[in-house]
């Protein structure tokens, strides 16, 4: 999305080191990033906002497929979700090869 509608956000995001996203927002080696962007999605709740979510009770699944583009592995990604300070999931579902690049 940002490659095509927005390549100067694309840039920004790329320099604050984001590795991918989840739910539309962007995610550093350690976490959510909080970037401002020209575009931003419309997310029903902020990756910030799921650790308490997830303390009140409520359940995040992931579900996590190779890349639409390259259709390689989303290991870094992955990465940062499992090592992020706070938690922001519950359960996982991921494509084997991003799995193995985490162990």
């Amino acid at each position: 999305m940002y490659r095509t509608d927005s390549p100067k956000s694309l840039d920004l995001l790329n320099k604050s080191g984001c590795v991918g996203d989840m739910m539309w927002r962007p995610l550093g080696r350690d976490g959510p990033l909080e970037v401002k962007t020209e575009i931003r999605t419309m997310t029903l709740m902020e990756l910030s906002d799921l650790p308490a979510f997830i303390k009140r009770g409520g359940r995040v699944l992931l579900l996590l497929g190779p890349c639409g583009s390259c259709s390689g592995p989303k290991t870094d990604v992955l990465r940062a979700i499992l090592h992020s300070k706070h938690k922001l999931i519950t359960h996982l579902v991921a494509d084997s090869r991003s799995a193995k690049g985490v162990c």
